[in-house]
């Protein structure tokens, strides 16, 4: 695929806020072991996920009107359709995140191709709404990816970390927004914990964790990039961490011109752009 230089913004906008969202429930914890699957404690940060996290995501979202992208593996969608209704109940976009969020079984451009499509299909049944972009499971993603999507009628991807402005590659199927991002701002380098796998982090304080996301969207915001927040409720959506959204939030507000779309609408302005 080849790429273009990143579009402007609409105007007024001077820089980009993506704040979305993995939901990846109990297949966050059975994909690094499946073991994990009898251990009723371990999946309960996966019930956490689909109720009160995502109830005190939704909320903040609502209350400052953020719309956003939730990426959603299939398995959960089909295992939760509550969920997943009310999210676009509130007005939000659904994304693929691959089936039970393990890297490509098989990594062929055909095995792939039919695998998104399936994906694809079923959160479209489940969510009654069309989906347009992709961020892989632990961003695996292969050299054929972003064609596939432009094959299966996707207009974004959100997996790689090789810029800061949001960018348009074309291939043979068409044009894909990248829109991309980087670990510093994924939450689980910072908040994830475990014990099964072992998976010993010293947890940050909030303050900690708010200076390196305030200081790289103030930095990308300079730059003119996007700054593509990669979360997940049962995570970040701990009480005293989704204060951390409101401080995110609230700096961006100080610093004016943050566009806040979804990846949907930022793809759809990029590819406009690509076009005329």
């Amino acid at each position: 695929m080849t790429e273009r230089s990143s579009p402007a913004y609409p105007p007024g906008q001077r820089s980009a806020l993506c704040l979305t969202f993995d939901l990846d429930a109990h297949t966050m914890w059975t994909s690094k072991d499946p073991g994990n699957a009898a251990r009723p404690a371990v999946l309960s940060s996966g019930d956490y996920d689909l109720g009160q996290g995502l109830d005190l995501v939704l909320g903040l979202l609502a209350e400052h009107g953020i719309r956003t992208t939730f990426f959603v593996p299939s398995d959960v969608a089909a295992d939760a359709p509550g969920a997943i209704g009310k999210i676009v109940a509130e007005g939000h976009e659904i994304a693929m995140h691959g089936t039970d969020h393990n890297p490509l079984p098989d990594r062929s451009r055909p095995a792939e191709a039919a695998l998104l499509r399936t994906v694809k299909d079923t959160l479209e049944q489940v969510s009654g709404t069309p989906v347009r972009g992709y961020r892989a499971p632990l961003y695996d993603v292969t050299e054929h990816t972003r064609d596939v999507l432009a094959e299966i009628g996707c207009t974004f991807s959100s997996n790689f970390m090789d810029a800061v402005r949001p960018y348009v590659v074309r291939g043979e199927h068409g044009p894909v927004a990248e829109i991309p991002t980087h670990w510093a701002l994924d939450d689980g380098p910072h908040l994830l914990f475990a014990n099964s796998p072992p998976n010993y982090r010293q947890f940050l304080a909030n303050d900690q964790i708010a200076r390196i996301w305030t200081d790289e969207l103030r930095a990308i915001h300079a730059l003119g990039g996007v700054t593509t927040m990669v979360l997940h409720p049962q995570l970040v959506g701990r009480p005293s961490r989704v204060a951390l959204l409101t401080r995110l939030i609230e700096t961006a507000e100080e610093l004016g011109e943050v566009w806040l779309p979804t990846m949907g609408e930022l793809a759809a302005h990029l590819l406009d752009q690509e076009v005329t």
